[in-house]
């Protein structure tokens, strides 16, 4: 009967780097509505009408805060 070996399922560099990665896009997930919720209701108070313009600030300011919680999500847990 042959030895038994391992299949490198289960545990091991693979799931680290697999869980790092996930966390990381749910966090910035959650991140990306949240910002882009607050922005809009921060724009809605300064008074700016909605419109193409305002749709794609609040989309690339979402984007960067979710971005950057990504990153440091990365650089403070890095793949080992």
């Amino acid at each position: 009967m042959p030895a038994a070996t391992s299949t490198g399922r289960g545990r091991g560099i693979g799931n680290a780097v697999k869980w790092t990665a996930v966390r990381s896009i749910i966090v910035s997930t959650i991140v990306y509505f949240a910002a882009s919720f607050f922005i809009k209701r921060k724009l809605v108070d300064m008074g700016i009408p909605k419109g193409m313009t305002r749709g794609i600030t609040v989309f690339a300011l979402a984007l960067l805060a979710a971005y950057g919680v990504a990153a440091a999500l990365d650089w403070l847990f890095p793949p080992t």
